[in-house]
């Protein structure tokens, strides 16, 4: 029913990023003057989400706003067969490689004169010879290690410090 209701309807799509099938979109539905972040990663049920009341509570992978894209994809034809061949290990390729982008992005402003700027002596507390200050942006861009969940905390990337002990060490 949502499919068919959802490729009934006249909302206004905007492609957010450069991808012309696997993409982030805003969907706008101009009665209710209403607008959700949608991604499309795939033709199968549940393979995308949408930020709208429906689709986070209907359990059912879907909703109106990603039948409709799905539904102008489909009448492309190089859209369908692009569809059609991606599996899961391609989509996690594409979401990892778009989350690495992202990453680079986020590190490039935040330390636009890269290690060799003041700003990371805000991240780092302690003082880093070059091709230290060098790894500790490594470690925050997309190749490295830093959980991206951790950025904008006060605590530095890396292991979270060994739970406290009783024991001194050697004697």
């Amino acid at each position: 029913m949502r499919r068919q209701f959802g490729r009934a309807q006249t909302f206004a799509v905007r492609n957010l990023g450069d991808q012309p099938v696997f993409f982030e979109f805003l969907g706008s539905n101009p009665a209710s003057q209403r607008s959700y972040r949608a991604a499309i990663r795939g033709a199968a049920i549940g393979d995308d989400r949408c930020a709208c009341p429906d689709f986070t509570t209907n359990d059912l992978g879907t909703c109106k706003h990603i039948e409709f894209v799905l539904g102008r994809l489909e009448r492309n034809r190089t859209a369908v067969k692009l569809l059609r061949r991606c599996h899961d290990d391609a989509l996690a390729f594409i979401a990892r490689a778009r989350d690495a982008e992202r990453r680079r992005r986020v590190v490039d402003a935040a330390y636009p004169r890269g290690a060799r700027g003041p700003g990371l002596r805000t991240l780092v507390k302690a003082e880093l010879y070059p091709y230290q200050a060098e790894g500790v942006l490594f470690a925050a861009g997309p190749g490295g290690a830093c959980s991206p969940t951790r950025w904008g905390s006060a605590r530095p990337c890396g292991p979270s410090p060994p739970p406290k002990s009783s024991w001194a060490g050697p004697a």
